[in-house]
């Protein structure tokens, strides 16, 4: 297998995010630069789990992405399922190892997280939306064990979680309408299986809608410490979600609108932790 396909494997960017996404939680909660060896081990956690979950993903859906996404590496034959598997526990094992050295909350946490990755892909996948809200439960986690490392509870990084988790909602919801096909034919029941691709949209849209509202309660509280910074960062982030929301509908749900909708919201998730550092700074 080459490097690009076992980054591909392992789905590197999303890896990252989550990674960084610990480190967000750390800084949005000391509201300054916490220790180094925090903000290595927290990094080092999230990554290694969220690249286990991301290969047992694609070891579950082995037989969906050969109609959906025939590209990928397990389905090429890059790497055989049994080899996945290992890597996948070895990375998992170490994520979870590592969490110790941190405190054992964050080491409950951490197989916590690992659990919630693996019963998605071996059972919630089908469940519809109860899915979507594992993959979004482990988006929003990785800040609260960044809280966690710092010890206090931070009403913010509770925010933060939150709008992660509606606004990932959102996008797995557009996921499931794009890959209709192949969860059709292996019976994974998402709203759009179940209910027909316009109406998964629409029900995807409050979740998109409540991120955007959930953004705007630091300004009431005054809860940061530079509001002036966050406000010029949440209001590119709100826009951009506003753009991926929107899209899909002007372009009629074409393929095309709804993989440029979810890229363009993994944008504003982004966008979204920058305002929170933004504002502690």
């Amino acid at each position: 297998m080459n490097i690009i396909d076992y980054l591909r494997l392992i789905r590197f960017p999303n890896d990252l995010i989550v990674g960084i996404g610990v480190i967000i939680g750390e800084l949005v909660a000391a509201r300054s630069i916490p220790l180094f060896s925090h903000m290595v081990i927290g990094f080092l956690v999230g990554f290694l789990i969220s690249a286990s979950v991301m290969i047992i993903n694609d070891v579950a859906d082995l037989e969906i992405d050969k109609i959906n996404n025939p590209n990928k590496p397990l389905v090429k034959g890059a790497m055989s399922p049994r080899h996945a598997i290992i890597h996948a526990i070895v990375y998992g094992g170490l994520g979870v190892i590592l969490s110790f050295f941190n405190t054992i909350y964050n080491f409950l946490v951490a197989i916590f997280f690992w659990f919630v990755g693996i019963s998605y892909n071996f059972y919630f996948k089908k469940k519809g939306l109860i899915g979507n809200m594992f993959v979004s439960m482990s988006v929003a986690i990785p800040f609260i064990y960044g809280n966690m490392i710092i010890g206090n509870i931070d009403s913010n990084v509770i925010i933060l979680s939150a709008a992660a988790f509606l606004t990932n909602t959102f996008r797995e919801i557009i996921k499931g309408i794009i890959d209709i096909k192949g969860d059709k034919s292996f019976n994974v029941k998402t709203l759009a299986v179940t209910y027909g691709p316009r109406k998964a949209y629409y029900i995807s849209l409050p979740f998109l809608a409540s991120a955007i509202i959930v953004s705007i309660i630091p300004f009431i509280y005054n809860s940061l410490p530079n509001m002036v910074n966050y406000s010029i960062f949440i209001i590119f982030t709100d826009l951009t979600l506003i753009i991926s929301g929107v899209l899909p509908l002007l372009k009629n749900l074409s393929s095309s609108s709804l993989l440029l909708s979810k890229r363009i919201c993994l944008g504003g998730m982004f966008l979204g932790m920058l305002s929170f550092i933004a504002g502690i700074f």
